[in-house]
């Protein structure tokens, strides 16, 4: 402990030391998913906690859809709870302070644990800490607050190996990392994990350490239950897990995707220095004034020249068993990162199934450049005196600083709530709407400005992502996972000819506002608004809310076609698959006069008042989705997929109460998980540390 204090110390003067631009000054960092993702997100968490409501369901986003079941919303990660508490840029700032002291501090004791001088210990850790692979991860909370727990989770599963007594502390560490919302960092983690736990379990010809680690993960599993079990759900729901590609339904995503943003070979050479770096973030951003963010993430990995020849030092010096393990991770990771770029890739993507549900392999480089830290404080650890090898370490520390200084642009933090014309506009609107954005406007994200300020003021404005849920605005398309049927129904509107041609949909979808780049000719759409960018509204724009008087039963395969044909009269009837079993089966031309009022709409619930003369449906052009219930009048009614996508059920004549209340099952039983775990593991550390259980 008395070494840890003036560890800690250190690690807190070097990283506000490396982060001063945003520390001593109003600035913050504003890379792209700080803004599109994060920043809206965790400012919708703060919102319902604030009001005592878990943020189950997100209607903002996609026509709606879970909110909490997406990992990356990081709804139980502890250390999230600064957004929760404090301003987004005071507690992003805390935020950034407190995991990168954590992962220094980390890693030191993984270091210590090989029996290395402080003085080395301390050079590898700040070549982890403030290598490329970190410091580019500021803008991914998610990201970020995966990789930091890595060297902990190790030296825990080497302690728990030899002494009982920290397989609970790893068993709370596992899903802490699985909480802070990414899974594909976790997976590898996981990965590396189980790689070291195999070659022990080889070294020391025992079955026991497996065995035991299969333990830990299934604790950490029960323990994460609350947000994993939602996950999964989705992502069964998803497109990841399947998806139809010219009439062949294909496992997860198809080949291009799953291999985007592989590394080159080329790109290699970043581990040593940032070279792309200089040419795409300093050249493009700096001179130009034009606001274009790399995935930063992906290409800049560097550990410095000084990291680098310690780190080939170590790999060929150190004497112990680990090396070997280290190097195959090595090896094995920086393979699998470049991806579409390797020759044999697509024999990983046949034969090994996780490899169709993710993208970026690149992100996989952060395991070797761990392992290359490790040796590198071995290499620092062969110069003989305590001086030398604190001096090479503070070399190194200033080398990466030199490089990582200017890697993450900062402006003052007014660019979190500054807004232009577009929001500005929108949210003048009345009435409950969605808008949405053509799709070559959104793949046009570069921005021009008189500053790199007002660029990035011009680039919020535009609404890409989830910006949208900061002002409570409906974006038919956001950044989100997308649901298979969500996902089929944006293709065939986004692959439309032109705009008059995809306006009906549109409509159907509750699309009221198109936003374009450049002016459109149209005869379906009126231009309302035009300042940097056109906005159209649809002449075909249906309410989100209403009843209609018939149903029409067909082929699921069939009725995205009948939508989209001149013969679909979205205002009088409701199209469903031929397995629905209707209670009533009137088809009426006119249900007469109808009346809805709406009492309540939040996230998780919505209450109407109905009123119709004849038997008709009800229906909400919101994502069908498992675990939303239907009540009329407090008890429960089916609620059917209508017209492909969305939320229909049968409404009886009269005047009605109608709920919609998001309940999903895989919550309940999640919430039930981890607290009868959290139980378990507390009585179980009890036993171990009074030593009445052998291991």
């Amino acid at each position: 402990m008395r070494k840890i204090i003036p560890i800690l110390f250190i690690g807190a003067i070097l990283v506000t030391l490396f982060f001063k631009s945003i520390f001593f000054t109003r600035n913050t960092f504003f890379q792209r998913d700080t803004l599109l993702l994060f920043h809206p997100w965790m400012n919708f968490s703060k919102e319902l906690l604030k009001n005592g409501e878990i943020p189950l369901w997100n209607p903002f986003t996609n026509c709606g859809m879970p909110f909490l079941a997406n990992f990356q919303s990081g709804v139980f990660y502890p250390l999230n709870i600064f957004f929760y508490l404090l301003s987004f840029v005071s507690a992003y700032k805390i935020y950034i302070f407190v995991h990168f002291l954590l992962t220094f501090l980390f890693m030191f004791l993984l270091l210590k644990d090989f029996e290395l001088p402080d003085s080395a210990c301390l050079g590898g850790s700040l070549i982890w800490t403030f290598s490329g692979t970190l410091i580019t991860r500021v803008e991914f909370f998610s990201v970020l607050g995966t990789t930091i727990w890595l060297p902990l989770n190790f030296l825990l599963l080497r302690k728990s190996m030899y002494s009982k007594k920290y397989i609970a502390f790893l068993c709370i560490t596992l899903p802490i990392q699985l909480l802070a919302g990414h899974p594909q960092e976790f997976f590898y983690s996981l990965l590396f994990l189980i790689g070291y736990t195999v070659f022990y379990s080889i070294d020391k010809k025992s079955l026991k350490p497996i065995f035991i680690f299969i333990s830990v993960i299934l604790m950490a599993f029960l323990l994460s239950a609350i947000q994993l079990l939602p996950s999964i759900e989705l992502i069964l729901n998803s497109r990841r897990v399947s998806i139809d590609i010219n009439q062949a339904k294909i496992e997860g995503m198809d080949y291009d995707e799953s291999t985007y943003l592989s590394l080159k070979l080329s790109d290699l050479k970043n581990i040593i220095y940032p070279f792309y770096y200089k040419e795409e973030v300093v050249k493009k951003a700096l001179k130009e004034k034009i606001l274009y963010i790399p995935h930063l993430w992906i290409k800049c990995h560097h550990i410095g020249i000084i990291g680098f020849i310690c780190g080939i030092i170590g790999l060929f010096f150190v004497k112990k068993k680990i090396k070997w393990y280290l190097i195959l991770a090595i090896l094995f990771a920086t393979m699998f990162s470049l991806g579409g770029n390797l020759p044999f890739y697509n024999l990983v993507y046949r034969f090994f199934l996780p490899s169709r549900f993710i993208r970026h392999p690149a992100t996989v480089i952060y395991i070797s450049i761990f392992c290359f830290s490790i040796f590198s404080a071995f290499g620092i650890s062969y110069l003989k005196k305590d001086f030398f090898r604190a001096l090479l370490s503070v070399i190194a520390f200033l080398e990466l600083f030199s490089y990582g200084k200017n890697i993450n642009l900062s402006l003052p933090s007014e660019i979190f709530v500054s807004r232009d014309s577009n929001i500005n506009f929108l949210t003048s609107q009345k009435g409950f709407f969605r808008f949405t954005l053509t799709p070559l406007t959104l793949k046009i994200t570069k921005t021009k400005g008189k500053n790199l300020f007002d660029s990035f003021v011009k680039y919020r404005d535009k609404l890409y992502g989830n910006v949208n849920m900061i002002y409570h605005l409906y974006n038919f398309y956001g950044q989100d996972i997308e649901i298979r049927n969500f996902y089929k129904f944006v293709d065939r509107v986004f692959s439309k000819p032109s705009l008059d041609s995809a306006s009906k949909l549109l409509g159907l979808a509750n699309v009221k506002y198109v936003l374009s780049y450049k002016e459109l000719p149209t005869s379906n759409f009126e231009l309302v608004h035009k300042n940097s960018f056109f906005i159209y509204k649809n002449k075909n724009f249906i309410e989100r809310i209403r009843i209609v008087p018939k149903i029409k039963k067909m082929e699921e395969s069939k009725i995205l076609d009948y939508l989209d044909s001149k013969y679909f009269h979205p205002k009088n009837e409701v199209v469903v698959d031929n397995s629905v079993e209707l209670t009533c089966n009137e088809n009426n031309e006119s249900s007469g006069k109808t009346k809805i009022e709406i009492l309540k709409y939040s996230t998780n619930f919505l209450s109407l008042k109905t009123f119709t003369e004849k038997p008709s449906f009800l229906f909400i052009a919101e994502t069908y989705y498992p675990g939303w219930k239907a009540y009329i009048d407090k008890k429960e009614t089916k609620i059917f997929r209508g017209n492909y996508l969305f939320k229909v059920i049968e409404l009886p004549k009269g005047e009605h109460t109608v709920d919609f209340v998001y309940k999903p099952v895989t919550f309940t039983i999640g919430k039930f998980c981890s607290l009868f775990s959290i139980l378990f593991l507390s009585i179980f550390s009890v036993f171990v540390l009074t030593n009445q259980v052998r291991i």
